[in-house]
């Protein structure tokens, strides 16, 4: 027998019986249990016949909220949130949206046209040295108005650079091939007994070789004319010579320094007044001299820190792997070589790592012989 059947008999029991011996009262009583357990009861029935209830949607209860706080005369509800302002309104009504719900389609700038998109790669294609401007003065021309900013966003998507393959002015200004642009500068260090000493730099900003480490007593016992003395010799005992050489305003380089390379033709770029980040090439050298050597030695005599800075000036060129280079030396980057690819291990079997030492073997150097080891020889 259903549940149903039951509500319905134990009903017709209550009704009976009220009607029988109870006052009216009571059976009205009687009469409203009976109706709420045959209410329940059929409340079961549909449950059992059309599956779980769908929940209800989160607007549909704002709503019956809404309403139950108009209707029962909330004043505290209807003076501070019906009668405040319309931000407050607008921020109580997106409470109750979904959180899940798609947003709508709020407008905006449309996509671009596909032949559009598929003109500016052809432009891009046919003219590797256009950008994104020219690419968009182009299409102007025909008619097209696409600003440069969605040209260089469509080329950046399919892979190109928007800018071009133009070369930067930075790299105009250093240089572009061997002994185009040096860079020169001094930096102080110290002896063991305290005594201050001035280094001159000299750099190749293109092959970043350094081309001398000149030490000098002091900066009361040097002249402009030690400077360009000691320049002339580089010249002459490295046979090389720059076309341009840039410094900062120090007076050293001013006078015979100044005259000198008038003579030979060489242009002097000098740096802005304290701005030594533009001989950034220099300052970087000197940085490297002194985290790499000065910083871990102090030397007796100016002869023995020459003769240290020019086992340093040896290992930098020849033996130490520059970052800027792709891990190349600047002599061998100097010189045209490249890496060549990597050895089978047979033949790395067959020869030996030689380890050279520099600076009293303050810096170590790696040079891979073909002759095979010791033990293997014997």
């Amino acid at each position: 027998m259903s549940s149903a059947t039951n509500a319905f008999l134990g009903v017709s029991y209550l009704l009976w019986r009220s009607r029988c011996k109870l006052s009216e009262f009571r059976r009205l009583y009687a009469e409203n249990l009976a109706l709420k357990a045959c209410n329940e009861a059929l409340r079961k029935e549909l449950r059992k016949a059309k599956g779980k209830r769908t929940a209800m949607p989160i607007r549909a209860r704002a709503l019956q909220v809404l309403g139950y706080l108009l209707n029962r005369n909330n004043v505290r509800f209807q003076k501070r949130y019906l009668g405040t302002c319309r931000s407050t309104v607008r921020i109580w009504t997106t409470r109750f949206r979904h959180p899940f719900r798609k947003p709508k389609n709020r407008g905006g700038r449309p996509p671009i046209d596909p032949k559009i998109v598929a003109m500016i790669l052809q432009i891009k294609r046919d003219n590797p040295r256009f950008g994104s401007v020219k690419i968009a003065k182009t299409l102007a021309q025909m008619g097209i108005q696409v600003s440069r900013y969605t040209v260089a966003k469509v080329l950046r998507e399919n892979g190109f650079d928007p800018t071009g393959i133009h070369q930067h002015p930075w790299k105009k200004w250093v240089g572009a091939c061997k002994d185009e642009i040096w860079a020169m500068d001094f930096c102080f260090t110290q002896l063991r007994n305290g005594m201050e000493m001035m280094l001159l730099v000299v750099c190749d900003t293109f092959t970043k070789e350094i081309m001398q480490l000149k030490v000098f007593e002091g900066r009361d016992c040097i002249a402009s004319s030690d400077v360009a003395a000691t320049l002339g010799s580089l010249f002459y005992q490295t046979e090389r010579q720059p076309e341009k050489i840039v410094h900062d305003r120090d007076p050293l380089f001013q006078g015979q320094v100044m005259r000198a390379l008038a003579v030979l033709e060489i242009d002097q770029l000098k740096s802005p007044p304290r701005y030594p980040t533009m001989n950034c090439f220099a300052e970087r050298t000197v940085q490297s001299v002194k985290h790499e050597l000065l910083d871990h030695i102090r030397a007796e005599t100016p002869e023995a820190l020459q003769t240290l800075l020019d086992d340093y000036r040896l290992w930098f060129n020849e033996y130490r792997a520059h970052e800027g280079l792709n891990g190349m030396t600047p002599d061998a980057y100097a010189n045209g070589k490249r890496i060549e690819h990597v050895p089978p291990i047979n033949d790395l079997t067959a020869g030996r790592l030689k380890r050279v030492e520099f600076a009293n073997g303050l810096l170590t150097g790696y040079r891979w012989l073909d002759e095979p080891p010791v033990d293997q020889a014997a």
